[in-house]
């Protein structure tokens, strides 16, 4: 190696053969030496059985049993717009198919709810709707919903009872046009209402009301609590005194917890 201004006798005297730095290249740099008390500090903290326990423990923590897989009986309170109060549990899909509600229920939701949201998160508005509600100016479209909103309301409604007093057409007398009649499954004997069943009639209890008797605006908002995703329910908890709290209300009116 030569230097400006410097005798190459000289640099050998300073700098003998096999001691001199190479010149050509980077010079090579060697990693920080961890200092002892550091290393033992890492090493505490991450114990190999301890990192062993914490990844067994992961593996069997996805596997854990989620309330998904749990038998869950929600229940939630409804305030209706008549000031009524009526206590509803959540229906899963096979709750509606032994009523025999699966499709109805299905064909009216794609009808009467938005199918989407816009980027604020505001439901679109359902174009069908306004063909929906003309459509039940057929007797036959009519029929069908009130039935499927009678049905839902008897498997539902937990409290108070809700009896299917039944809906079908009759022609009227008067213009000979077929019509919607509610309440056809009750005969009122001595003052006090019966409900036609398959094995005879039975008399209709003080604690039951009738489906006809339920205003078709408090229906509704009932059907529509009936649509809400699960994890939008408020579920519904009994107080010491086994009376609901107003925090635990859903529903037009209502205050929800």
């Amino acid at each position: 190696m030569s230097y400006p201004g410097i005798d190459p006798a000289d640099v050998q005297t300073m700098e003998p053969v096999g001691t001199q730095e190479p010149s050509a290249g980077e010079p090579k740099l060697l990693p920080p030496k961890i200092p002892q008390v550091e290393e033992q500090r890492l090493q505490s903290v991450i114990d190999p059985e301890q990192l062993k326990d914490i990844v067994q423990e992961a593996v069997a923590d996805q596997f854990a049993i989620t309330d998904g897989w749990r038998n869950r009986a929600v229940q939630f309170v409804v305030l209706c717009p008549s000031g009524q109060r009526a206590l509803l549990k959540h229906l899963t899909t096979m709750d509606l198919v032994d009523a025999g509600l699966i499709e109805d229920m299905d064909t009216f939701t794609k009808a009467l709810f938005p199918a989407a949201f816009d980027q604020a998160g505001n439901p679109v508005e359902n174009q069908g709707q306004d063909s929906f509600w003309k459509q039940l100016k057929d007797p036959d479209k009519k029929l069908k919903f009130l039935g499927m909103l009678n049905r839902l309301l008897v498997v539902g409604v937990v409290n108070p009872t809700v009896v299917d007093d039944g809906v079908d057409i009759v022609i009227d007398e008067k213009t000979g046009k077929r019509v919607v009649v509610q309440g056809t499954l009750v005969e009122e004997i001595n003052g006090k209402e019966y409900l036609k069943t398959e094995i005879g009639n039975r008399l209709i209890a003080p604690n039951e009301v009738r489906a006809s008797a339920i205003d078709f605006t408090d229906k509704m908002t009932i059907f529509s609590e009936f649509n809400k995703p699960l994890d939008q329910i408020k579920p519904f908890r009994e107080s010491p005194t086994g009376v609901p709290s107003v925090d635990s209300e859903q529903g037009s009116g209502s205050t929800a917890q």
